[in-house]
């Protein structure tokens, strides 16, 4: 009996192309796989509900994760359903081993580190321009209700005048920008984190990359500028970025 293809939840928008860092890590996991799987495109109101009723227990909240449903999540073969990246690499690992994520060779940890502190720098930038330009409208409140707090405004449209946006993130984004040069310097023979081989690592650093790109590439193209290793490890991944809707 042929295998059921897995099913990805992945974030809705005004054009179902993927942004999420979240849901491009395991898009690039999946498509480097070749492994089958069908899309379903969820608002984030809808988040929760969908899961619960898929039976999944809530996330832990740390660090990295920050509420108890969330984006990605896959349907196995067998019917079950995971959220969380990690938890999902380690699934995919399991059930898909070749070509392997390489998951133990001491890059993934500094990836997830590195891409979270890059986010963090250019937060306000990314999430005005996703507000303003990708979300659908219960999307765009709902998202406006989480995120406006954290920034200390009542609405996330009054970020477009800020000093947190623009110049502001990109000085906040230097030592991140610096620290991840330096992870792609590590093996010169390049480009990705472990020289030529291809790594969960590569899709945590390519999942921001994409974050940028899709909602905010004049900011994609200041990021892309910083060193030609950007750009060169952007392009490498190019053939697991073809799928994207």
């Amino acid at each position: 009996m042929k295998s059921k293809p897995i099913i990805f939840y992945d974030l809705a928008g005004r054009v179902n192309k993927c942004y999420s860092n979240n849901t491009w890590k395991i898009r690039l996991v999946l498509n480097y796989k070749a492994v089958p799987y069908e899309v379903v495109h969820t608002e984030y109101p809808d988040i929760k509900d969908l899961l619960v009723s898929k039976g999944v227990k809530p996330n832990v909240i740390d660090e990295y994760t920050w509420f108890p449903f969330t984006l990605p999540a896959v349907t196995l073969p067998d019917g079950s359903t995971v959220q969380n990246s990690r938890a999902i690499v380690d699934e995919l690992e399991r059930l898909f081993p070749s070509p392997s994520m390489r998951l133990d060779n001491g890059y993934t940890e500094r990836a997830i580190r590195l891409a979270h502190d890059l986010m963090m720098g250019l937060g306000a930038d990314n999430c005005y321009r996703l507000y303003s330009r990708t979300y659908n409208p219960r999307t765009t409140t709902h998202f406006n209700n989480v995120y406006a707090p954290f920034f200390k405004v009542s609405s996330l449209s009054e970020l477009a005048d800020s000093p947190l946006v623009w110049d502001g993130a990109w000085a906040s984004a230097q030592d991140a920008l610096k620290k991840i040069k330096e992870l792609l310097s590590e093996n010169p023979e390049g480009p990705f984190v472990e020289g030529t081989t291809f790594s969960y690592a590569d899709c945590l650093i390519g999942g921001v990359w994409q974050w940028l790109r899709v909602p905010n590439p004049e900011m994609f193209q200041r990021v892309m500028s910083y060193d030609e290793l950007f750009r060169k490890h952007q392009e490498a991944l190019a053939p697991y970025l073809e799928r994207d809707g």
